[in-house]
């Protein structure tokens, strides 16, 4: 899939009209590396939400309410901008035409930018 921007980590793909979390969108989700949700994953591969480790899901349920108190929204992805802008002062753009989901680590690949 090709990036929007040069540093641009996938959070989110469309797998058969459903929006599918990546490791990186997991972790941001349940406050978790990044490392040990792709490690974990890799380990159980067939695994759903409802299989990750009780803490996790802890984790998880606790940050979609305060997502939800701050933003209004029950949607993933207001809760994904919301925690990539609190916890590593980045932003969240969605792709047109793949439906996925990127955290954006720097300026667009073009080079473009706030003029």
């Amino acid at each position: 899939m090709k990036r929007p921007h040069d540093a641009a980590t996938e959070l989110a793909r469309v797998i058969n009209g459903s929006l599918e979390l990546t490791a990186a969108g997991i972790a941001i989700l349940i406050d978790v590396h990044p490392t040990a949700v792709q490690n974990w994953m890799r380990l159980h591969p067939d695994a759903k939400p409802h299989d990750l480790p009780a803490g996790w899901q802890q984790s998880g349920r606790r940050r979609s309410n305060e997502a939800q108190a701050h933003t209004g929204s029950l949607n993933v992805t207001d809760a994904l901008a919301y925690w990539a802008d609190r916890d590593l002062g980045m932003d969240v753009e969605l792709d047109p035409e793949t439906g996925g989901l990127w955290l954006i680590n720097e300026t667009p690949a073009d080079g473009g930018g706030p003029a």
